[in-house]
Order: C-alpha cells, then structure tokens, then sequence
C-alpha cells in the first residue's frame, strides 16, 4: 500500500493534527477514500461519503485532487467526488 502511504503522509503534512487517517487492505485492485465528519453528538450516527474510487476511476488519485477535496470538506463539510484522472507527463520521441 505504497500509494496509501504516501497519500496519508502528504495529507497529514497539509492538515497536522486535523485528520484521523486509516486503511485497511481491500480488493487487489481497489483504492478508494471516504470523508467522515466526528459529530460531537454521540447519538447520531456518522455516515462516510465516498471521495474516490480507483474501481470508478480506473486510476489512483491525483494527490493535489485530493488534498484540495479534503481541505474543501473541512472548511464547509462539502463533499465533491475526485472523478478526474491524475496528469501523466508523457514524452514522445520520433522514430528515426
């Protein structure tokens, strides 16, 4: 789970002390993110909502995408599913 990794670190170091981060290991080809909100009230129940799936997607996240999803969901509990795929630079060369 490298890309867990590092995703988790990235978020951590763009909101310390703000996140409560946790993986577990799922299918072999599935990665996907949910947003909670801890509600101070005990009794009510808390309801995840999917940010992203890798099974929709078909790729891993742009971390930026994420990053910027996350801090929107802090800032007003809004919810905006990461559908985009990540830019890969690409290099073509010419056949010579």
């Amino acid at each position: 789970m490298p890309q867990y990794r590092a995703l988790a670190q990235e978020l951590h170091a763009a909101f310390p002390g703000q996140l409560e981060i946790s993986g577990a290991g799922g299918r072999r080809s599935s990665f996907e993110i949910s947003v909670l909100r801890a509600d101070a009230d005990a009794d009510a129940c808390d309801v995840s909502q999917l940010l992203f799936s890798k099974l929709t997607v078909g790729s891993f996240p742009d971390n930026q995408s994420v990053r910027d999803a996350v801090g929107q969901f802090l800032k007003d509990g809004s919810v905006a599913a990461i559908t985009a795929l990540p830019k890969v630079k690409c290099t073509m060369f010419p056949d010579d």
